[in-house]
């Protein structure tokens, strides 16, 4: 505390002596993406990759859904529960519901099961 710029140029030195390190090599991933009506009556859209045959990432938007309740549904939270999974998910047996919001929810789930079953 109070040092963070003698902190900071260790840091940077004994990184200068480190041999550079290659980045991994990323695989190409097709995004996948649906939709499914929400709460609102808007759809909600899921995209996602697979790796392995498994959720590698998920985005959800559902910014048309009830502030403080479905849009809760693009929160890491309720999206890292069908992280490294292959589904299919189950509403309330694989996935917990953003509670308040079933209906939303449950309509991500449908479009993840959608995508997983292309």
């Amino acid at each position: 505390s109070g040092a963070t710029v003698t902190s900071k140029a260790v840091v940077d030195a004994v990184n200068s002596l480190l041999p550079a390190q290659e980045e991994p090599a990323q695989e190409a991933a097709d995004a996948l993406t649906a939709k499914k009506e929400g709460f609102s009556g808007e759809d909600i859209k899921v995209t996602l990759t697979l790796k392995d045959g498994k959720i590698d990432t998920m985005t959800v938007d559902a910014s048309a859904e009830t502030a403080g309740l479905g849009q809760k549904c693009m929160d890491a939270e309720f999206i890292d529960q069908f992280i490294g999974k292959s589904g299919p998910f189950t509403l309330g047996t694989d996935i917990d519901a953003v509670s308040g919001a079933t209906v939303t929810s449950k309509a991500v789930v449908e479009a993840v099961n959608q995508l997983l079953t292309k």
